[in-house]
């Protein structure tokens, strides 16, 4: 779980190079998800989807769609669908973004989540079809 607080704790101000880089705790996270990349795409679809109203509808049109995310995955996880890791990541993930009360803020710090998760998909991608 330490690589995970890592990974959270750089939603805010992101240092891509320490959270990216090929080895680091990105790549290590993803290497390690329990995790089909049909479920994991499910997700960042979903991710992607709010981005979308983002940019369309605000903020605070589309928050709320960003707070059901989390008894969706839980329940991906109760169907032993996606590991707690995952679900960590996601939830505390909502929480980070949501630390602050300033919009502008939140829509960065949803905007830098939303590439590190691509990141994610990216490194769970190439080690599944690595296969060595």
């Amino acid at each position: 779980m330490e690589n995970l607080n890592k990974i959270v704790t750089q939603i805010p101000d992101p240092d891509w190079k320490i959270i990216c880089g090929e080895g680091d705790i990105v790549s290590n996270f993803a290497k390690s998800l329990k995790l089909n990349s049909t479920q994991l795409r499910k997700f960042f679809d979903e991710v992607k989807q709010i981005e979308i109203e983002v940019k369309e509808k605000g903020w605070e049109n589309v928050e709320g769609k960003l707070y059901l995310l989390i008894p969706s995955i839980k329940y991906a996880k109760a169907r032993k669908l996606c590991s707690r890791e995952f679900v960590y990541f996601i939830e505390n993930s909502i929480k980070k973004i949501n630390e602050t009360e300033n919009e502008e803020e939140k829509i960065k710090r949803f905007k830098n989540f939303v590439k590190i998760f691509e990141a994610i998909i990216a490194y769970h991608k190439y080690y599944e079809k690595k296969g060595d």
